[in-house]
């Protein structure tokens, strides 16, 4: 994925940022890392704070059409950053070719995003949203149900942020 730097004209979000971005969305597309929305929130949202943008991690439900789930991403001026929504959990019935999101912009055709963030249903959070919510980032990572290979491409993520 190329940087998104045609979206960044009359943004108050720099360089810096565009490329942090585009790394970790290049890497969670090339390795096909199914459902890493909670790990690529928070190396988002600790790169961010790094280099100055105030960033709050989120977790709460994204809505694309009439589908509704759980989804973590991060915001700057209440705007959505988002890599992770281009490879949800595969059992979310979502239609291929969402693109990531930088400031509320889908990074492919640079528009707003269809993506819908916020809180839409009224079941509460699923169960594995409360526990995200009640533990560390550490623990969450000694946890985390990903692919086999998931410490070795959390350090390539960390490596191409920092």
């Amino acid at each position: 994925m190329k940087p998104p730097y045609g979206i960044l004209e009359g943004k108050p979000i720099n360089n810096q940022a565009a490329m942090i971005f585009s790394k970790l969305a290049s890497l969670v597309e090339e390795s096909g890392w199914e459902g890493a929305c909670h790990i690529t929130t928070a190396l988002l949202h600790v790169a961010f704070t790094e280099i100055g943008l105030v960033s709050t991690p989120v977790l709460g439900e994204a809505k694309i059409g009439n589908i509704v789930f759980d989804h973590s991403w991060a915001e700057v001026d209440r705007k959505p950053f988002d890599v992770a929504i281009t490879l949800p959990l595969s059992n979310q019935g979502l239609p291929p070719g969402i693109s990531p999101v930088f400031s509320g912009i889908d990074t492919t055709t640079g528009k707003p995003t269809i993506v819908e963030y916020g809180t839409f249903s009224n079941v509460g959070e699923f169960a594995a949203a409360e526990h995200i919510r009640s533990i560390s980032f550490i623990d969450y990572v000694d946890q985390f149900p990903g692919p086999p290979d998931f410490l070795t491409l959390l350090r390539k993520c960390i490596k191409a942020i920092c």
